[in-house]
C-alpha cells in the first residue's frame, strides 16, 4: 500500500500531506494520522490536508475490505461442496492452509479493523477470525505508524 500510495502521489500530483493521508485511511487507521499529523508538526509544516485524505478514503478502507470477504466466501462455498479437502481458492485458503475464519480475522488484524472483525465473525459463525486477528493486529498497527511517517520523509 506505502508503494501505491507514492506511485499515486506522483502521478495525481497530490501534495505529500494529502498522499500521507490517504494512505492512513485507506488502511483505516487513525494512529497512522495521529502520527503523520505529529510528524508534520515537528517538521514546521502543520496542516490539515491529511485529516481530508484521511476522510475521504477511509470509508473505501473499510467498505473493501468488506467486499472482498464477501467476495471469498461466495467463491469459496461451491468449491467447499465439490472437494471437502479443500477449503477454498484464495491464496490464504490455498497456500497457507488457513481455514476461511481464520484468514477473514487474519485480514481484518492487518486492515487493523474492529468492524471487518465483525463482520467474518458474523460470516464464520465460530471464533476462529479473533485468532487470526489477535495474531497480526499488534505487528500491523506498530508497522502503520511507522510506514504514514516514513512516506511523509520519502515524499518530502
Amino acid at each position: 500500500m506505502a508503494g501505491l500510495t507514492l506511485v499515486a502521489q506522483r502521478v495525481l500530483h497530490l501534495s505529500p500531506p494529502m498522499a500521507a493521508g490517504m494512505f492512513a485511511g485507506t488502511l483505516t487507521n487513525t494512529p497512522t494520522l495521529a502520527a503523520e499529523l505529529e510528524f508534520l508538526r515537528r517538521a514546521g509544516a502543520g496542516s490539515a490536508e491529511p485529516v481530508v485524505g484521511y476522510s475521504l478514503t477511509y470509508p473505501v478502507g473499510v467498505l473493501g475490505m468488506i467486499v472482498a470477504l464477501m467476495v471469498a466466501r461466495r467463491r469459496m462455498r461451491p468449491l467447499a461442496s465439490r472437494t471437502p479437502e479443500r477449503p477454498g481458492i484464495t491464496a490464504g485458503t490455498a497456500l497457507l492452509r488457513l481455514p476461511f475464519g481464520t484468514l477473514a480475522g487474519t485480514l481484518a488484524g492487518l486492515q487493523t479493523q474492529p468492524a471487518v472483525l465483525g463482520f467474518a465473525l458474523e460470516q464464520a459463525k465460530d471464533e476462529s477470525p479473533n485468532v487470526g486477528y489477535a495474531t497480526v493486529y499488534p505487528v500491523a498497527m506498530i508497522a502503520k505508524v511507522i510506514l504514514g511517517q516514513l512516506l511523509l520523509a520519502i515524499m518530502r
